[in-house]
């Protein structure tokens, strides 16, 4: 994607990528819903604050992937506790 803006705050439909995975997921009522960020992560944070205050992010400050970022949304917990995870810059197909 060649823009300025970070993939997963650009909008569909009148709401960031990032914005639809956590209504999706606020729908599945999570005890805790973290994000994790990386690049561009004060733009990200500042945006995530706005859409939903409660939500909680990690900073993974080398991104090797998505298997990387795991133990980040778990605060340490074996990944399996983790529960569901979603991805916020992936194709919609």
């Amino acid at each position: 994607m060649k823009s300025a803006t970070p993939k997963v705050l650009h909008t569909l439909c009148g709401r960031s990528l990032v914005g639809h995975v956590v209504a999706a997921s606020r729908e599945l009522d999570p005890e805790h819903l973290v994000v994790v960020v990386g690049h561009a992560r004060e733009q990200v944070q500042a945006h995530l604050s706005a859409v939903d205050p409660a939500v909680r992010t990690a900073v993974q400050h080398e991104q090797n992937g998505t298997g990387h970022a795991v133990p980040y949304c778990s605060g340490g917990a074996e990944p399996e506790r983790c529960g569901r995870r979603r991805h916020g810059d992936r194709r919609l197909w």
